[in-house]
């Protein structure tokens, strides 16, 4: 619980420096503010999707392997207290 809120604030503090870069590059651009409105409204869309895609995959197949080399971790260190012994 602790991990997926952790990924879920650093995602948050991303998407805060993104909507404030925005912020700043339409005021430089003066641009109207139909258009910032609805090109913010399309980046942010397109960020939550990537950011989705990105946990999704990391969580699908990150998993299996991080399991797979924390065995052979664990399998490694008791084989070297045994030895050890």
């Amino acid at each position: 619980m602790k991990r997926s809120l952790t990924i879920f604030r650093g995602i948050l503090a991303a998407a805060m420096v993104f909507g404030f870069a925005t912020v700043v590059l339409a005021a430089q651009q003066r641009a109207s503010p139909a258009e910032h409105s609805a090109r913010t409204a399309f980046r942010w869309i397109h960020f939550v999707i990537v950011a989705a895609l990105l946990l999704y995959v990391a969580r699908v197949y990150g998993r299996p392997y991080f399991r797979r080399t924390s065995d052979s971790i664990f399998e490694a260190i008791a084989k070297a207290t045994e030895t050890k012994r």
